[in-house]
């Protein structure tokens, strides 16, 4: 027996992107995605910004909010470095990034050769996994977050990858100075260790 229609969960937000085309003049728009960063690193905002590769893949996006597919890298934990690919449908209103550029589109016909626009953003997900984030983990000798493997070079890499490239005077922070950003992480995560531990302590004692 198959599975009933009303036991799936079709909640657009728990999908990786919606199931049917809205616009298909703008759907497979690529864009390039600088994230506003969290209040509380405040003077290392220039170490932390965080990049995204996003697809609107149906053409969903409206003049008040930004629909797309998120393809980015995050840490698991802020106590361990080790990084990990998500691939997260969200509709945001624009003010919630730093910048939304478009650099490209996939061609529409591309995404159609799919039964659903979900089968496709699915595919792109794996393909982005084999073929862009396991070769950086490879190059970087494990997943954890590097100068090498981080969410600008992977944002860089993916672009790349479809073949489009980031906009132009883009810094990417570990091309400047890697030293300093695998000196950062290390600090960083060595003080969230020693802060976790001593709320250890407090606790048993």
């Amino acid at each position: 027996m198959g599975i009933h229609i009303s036991k799936l969960n079709l909640n657009q937000d728990s999908m990786i992107c919606p199931s049917r085309f809205v616009d298909l003049n703008t759907a497979g728009s690529v864009y390039f995605l600088k994230h506003k960063p969290k209040s509380e690193y405040g003077k290392d905002l220039d170490k932390i910004v965080h990049f995204s590769l996003a697809v609107d893949i149906t053409g969903s996006s409206t003049s008040k909010e930004f629909v797309a597919t998120h393809f980015d890298i995050f840490i698991v934990h802020s106590t361990d470095h080790t990084t990990y690919m998500e691939a997260t449908f969200k509709r945001r209103l624009y003010d919630d990034y730093l910048l939304i550029k478009q650099i490209g589109k996939i061609l529409l016909n591309h995404i159609q050769e799919f039964f659903s626009p979900i089968h496709f953003a699915q595919n792109l997900r794996n393909q982005l996994i084999q073929n862009v984030y396991n070769p950086m983990c490879k190059n970087n000798n494990g997943a954890l977050w590097s100068s090498t493997l981080n969410c600008q070079t992977f944002t860089r890499s993916a672009i790349e990858y479809l073949g489009f490239h980031l906009p132009p005077n883009t810094v990417i922070l570990s091309d400047c100075i890697p030293t300093m950003v695998d000196m950062y992480m290390n600090i960083s995560l060595a003080k969230t260790q020693t802060k976790e531990k001593l709320n250890e302590k407090k606790i048993n004692i």
